[in-house]
């Protein structure tokens, strides 16, 4: 019964530690949605789905936070954080605390897309960008391969232009 205490507290408290850093981005990007929408005189900040996606992509065994700016929008402007065509911001916590945690320090992930794959045994990511990236239509658009590090992106394979 003991060693059953021990792992469930070991469990609980790790997902208490995450939820309470998910909390705190939240809060700095509520802030910083809250103010840009207010100084556009655009209404209220909300959110349109949960922002925040923990998983490791920087290949060191430590969870990443992922935060898609997408996911927030100005009452009266549904397209103020919303990208374009360019792509959208997402801001990328490498092996982030609470006790370390600064909003504005991240990496910048700006693509029209991305996902996760196995890049010779190590964790990868697939990004989809505008087509001015490689020379072609933007709407064709370009894919590279990449690595997301703490001192920011390294490029794998790419950019060539999208053929699917």
């Amino acid at each position: 019964m003991k060693k059953f205490i021990i792992i469930f507290t070991v469990l609980f408290s790790f997902n208490a530690y995450a939820e309470n850093l998910s909390i705190k981005i939240l809060n700095s990007w509520f802030e910083e949605g809250s103010e840009a929408c207010a100084d556009a005189d655009y209404g209220e900040f909300l959110l349109k789905f949960n922002p925040i996606k923990i998983m490791d992509i920087s290949n060191d065994g430590i969870d990443d936070y992922i935060l898609e700016e997408i996911s927030g929008r100005c009452e009266n402007s549904h397209s103020y954080f919303a990208g374009g065509t360019g792509g959208n911001h997402n801001r990328v916590y490498i092996n982030p605390t609470i006790e370390n945690f600064k909003f504005d320090n991240y990496v910048n992930l700006f693509t029209r897309d991305w996902k996760i794959i196995d890049y010779k045994g190590k964790i990868a990511l697939e990004i989809i960008e505008h087509g001015q990236v490689c020379d072609v239509a933007g709407y064709i658009g370009c894919v590279s391969k990449i690595f997301v590090t703490p001192n920011g992106i390294e490029l794998l394979e790419g950019p060539v232009p999208k053929t699917e």
